[in-house]
């Protein structure tokens, strides 16, 4: 009486066992996929706010660097004028005006340099 209960068993406990060891892997790949996922992001966020911080270092070293071009600028262009040339910078135009024995005034277009191409 007792040997075809535990046959029973036996034969209901294989497909169950089978289920739960499907429902667990499934449970364990999704899991660890929605795990690995948000890891990805959080150091994709992570990477791109120290990219950003790299570019504002490199922002603020060119605002600091255009300060220190544009004082040399002026400290030429007051050298020149005592020596009787003044320089007028305007956009992308130059003008040179030469007072003293000789007057003239010379225009010069800044261009870059994929504009001599």
């Amino acid at each position: 009486m007792l040997k075809p209960l535990l046959d029973g068993l036996n034969a209901i406990y294989g497909p169950i066992m089978f289920i739960v060891g499907i429902a667990g892997a499934v449970f364990m790949v999704k899991s660890g996929v929605g795990k690995s996922a948000s890891e990805v992001q959080a150091n994709a966020i992570a990477a791109l706010r120290e990219e950003m911080d790299v570019l504002k270092g490199r922002i603020d070293n060119l605002k600091e660097e255009n300060k220190r071009q544009e004082r040399i600028i002026r400290t030429i262009c007051s050298a020149l004028k005592m020596k009787g040339i003044a320089i007028t910078i305007d956009g992308e135009t130059i003008n040179i005006d030469e007072t003293g024995h000789r007057k003239s005034t010379t225009v010069v277009r800044i261009q870059d340099k994929d504009e001599d191409k």
